[in-house]
């Protein structure tokens, strides 16, 4: 067996991570929705602060964001933008988590723009095979204006054939 494979079977075995996305206008604290109080109840390590580290004891870990429009103001509220980048700040998190451990079971909770946020981190998380994906979504909304013909998000959040690391939706 090669020294890789040994730093490989010396790994922990796996991560759990949970992840939370509130609703467009909604707060996680005050909790204002379920995935507040869910995000709440989840006895995890928080890594959502850019501060935050890993600690060497813990397997298991949440992140939770407040909704698009609370973090951008209009612009969230309307074309629902930081999605992206909180999902890219989950994205950087997974990876950290990969270099400890074999493999990180993302367990993603999104409600209305929140569930589109879930889908843009499947679409993120596409690459990274040791990395399984669960969401729960609550009607996602994608915020297209299907009577003008306008796309805003739900164009860019259709399309999950890529990501085979998708376990259950």
């Amino acid at each position: 067996m090669s020294q890789g494979g040994a730093a490989w079977q010396a790994m922990e075995p796996e991560a759990i991570l949970s992840v939370f996305f509130e609703g467009t206008a909604n707060t996680l604290r005050p909790p204002t929705t379920q995935i507040g109080l869910f995000a709440d109840a989840c006895a995890a390590h928080d890594l959502t602060p850019p501060e935050a580290r890993v600690p060497r004891e813990e397997t298991e870990f949440k992140m939770q964001f407040d909704g698009c429009g609370v973090t951008n103001g209009l612009s969230g509220t309307l074309f629902a933008e930081g999605l992206r980048e909180q999902c890219g700040r989950v994205h950087y998190r997974v990876e950290q988590l990969l270099a400890r451990f074999r493999s990180v079971r993302v367990n993603a909770l999104g409600l209305s723009r929140g569930g589109i946020a879930c889908i843009f981190l499947a679409q993120a998380l596409a690459p990274l095979a040791r990395a399984r994906l669960r969401m729960l979504l609550y009607d996602p909304v994608p915020g297209d204006l299907t009577w003008s013909g306008v796309p805003f998000t739900g164009v860019r959040a259709k399309d999950l054939r890529h990501c085979e690391n998708l376990e259950r939706v």
